[in-house]
C-alpha cells in the first residue's frame, strides 16, 4: 500500500520487520479461545494516533483450522470530523487459510451500536499492494475514507462474507464457506493532519507557574510564541479557545500587533482570555490553548499555572 505510514502500537508482541510499516503491530486473536474480542460489547480498545496508523494481525476463527462463527471488534476514540481509512490486507491468499472479509463501522455512544459504514471488498480495478494479487486484493475489504460524525468511541468490526455485521454487531447471515475463517491484517489510518504543538506563556514574565487567583473576575494574558514552524501573527483570533481543557470559549481580545515576548527576534501574539470562562478550579495545574492559522493548520499549546485561593481579610 502507498498510504500506510505512521506510528503503531505493540500489544502481545511483534515487530513488522521488512513488512513496509514503521514500528510494531498489534498481534491479536492468534487463537480465538485465548484472545476473544466479540461480541461488540467486548471490543478490544486501541489508540489510533492523529496522522498515524495502527496495524493489527487478526484471525477470524482459531488456530485449529476448524470453521467457527467469529467476528472481531476494535474500538477507538475519534473527534467529530476526523477521517480514517480501514484496509484489510492478506485476508485472501494464493495458498493457505483465506478469509473473504467484511468491514463495518459503528457509531459512538449508541446503545444499539448503529452501523454507519460498510464494505465487503475493494473498488473493482483498484490494486492493493498489501495483498498478494490484484484479484485477492479485490476481495480484501477496504473503506477508503470514513469521517466521524460525532466525538466518542467508534467501533470497527471484521467479519467474513456472507456474514455481514448489522446494527448491534449481529450477523446478517449465519452461512459459512471455505473462506469464512482465516488470518488477516487490518490497517487503521487516521487521515487527519496532526495538531501542531506550539509554545505559550501564561501571564508572560510571571515565571514557570503562572499564579491564578481562584476568585478573579479579570482577564488572563497568554502569549503565543512564534517558532521556525509557527508564525503567531497568522493565527485566526476567532478560532482561539483557552482554559482547563482547551475547549473553553473564553477569548476577550488579541493584540493588533506582535510583541517579541521572549527576545528571540520573532514577533509573538498576546491574547487575553476571561479567567472565569476558562473553568479552572483549585486542582488545575495547566492551561490549554487551541486554535487555527489562516492556512487551516490546527495547533495546541500548554502552559503551567497555579491556582491560589483568595486571601481573607483579617
Amino acid at each position: 500500500m502507498k498510504r500506510k505510514r505512521g506510528m503503531c502500537f505493540t500489544l502481545a508482541a511483534a515487530c513488522l520487520a521488512g513488512y513496509g510499516f514503521g514500528g510494531a503491530a498489534l498481534a491479536l486473536d492468534e487463537d480465538e479461545a485465548n484472545f476473544p474480542n466479540h461480541p461488540i460489547q467486548s471490543a478490544r480498545s486501541i489508540t489510533v494516533p492523529r496522522g498515524g496508523s495502527v496495524v493489527i494481525h487478526g484471525v477470524i476463527g482459531n488456530a485449529s483450522g476448524k470453521r467457527v462463527e467469529d467476528a472481531d471488534f476494535y474500538s477507538f476514540h475519534a473527534h467529530q470530523g476526523d477521517a480514517f481509512e480501514f484496509d484489510i490486507d492478506d485476508g485472501m491468499k494464493t495458498s493457505g487459510w483465506s478469509v473473504n472479509t467484511n468491514l463495518s463501522v459503528f457509531l459512538p455512544d449508541a446503545p444499539a451500536h448503529t452501523r454507519d459504514d460498510f464494505n465487503d471488498d475493494m473498488v473493482p480495478g483498484e490494486v492493493d499492494e498489501g495483498s498478494n494479487t490484484a484479484l485477492q486484493g479485490f476481495r480484501d475489504a477496504h473503506i477508503a475514507k470514513y469521517v466521524a460524525k460525532a466525538t466518542g468511541v467508534h467501533t470497527v468490526g471484521v467479519s467474513s462474507w456472507p456474514r455481514v455485521l448489522l446494527t448491534g454487531g449481529v450477523y446478517g447471515s449465519t452461512s459459512m464457506n471455505l473462506t469464512s475463517n482465516g488470518t488477516y491484517t487490518l490497517i487503521i489510518t487516521n487521515l487527519t493532519p496532526p495538531v501542531l504543538q506550539i509554545g505559550i506563556a501564561i501571564k508572560p514574565g510571571s515565571g514557570e507557574y503562572a499564579p491564578m487567583n481562584a476568585k478573579s473576575r479579570g482577564k488572563v494574558p497568554v502569549a503565543l510564541i512564534s517558532a521556525d514552524n509557527f508564525d503567531a501573527l497568522t493565527v485566526v483570533p476567532e478560532s482561539l479557545t483557552f482554559g482547563a481543557t482547551g475547549d473553553e470559549k473564553s477569548l476577550s481580545r488579541c493584540g493588533k500587533e506582535g510583541t517579541d515576548v521572549n527576545d528571540d527576534g520573532r514577533l509573538d501574539l498576546v491574547c487575553h482570555f476571561e479567567y472565569q470562562l476558562g473553568k479552572f478550579d483549585e486542582y488545575s495545574d495547566r492551561g490549554v490553548l487551541k486554535g487555527e492559522t489562516r492556512d487551516g493548520t490546527k495547533f495546541e499549546g500548554n502552559g503551567w499555572l497555579k491556582v491560589v485561593p483568595k486571601r481573607h481579610k483579617d
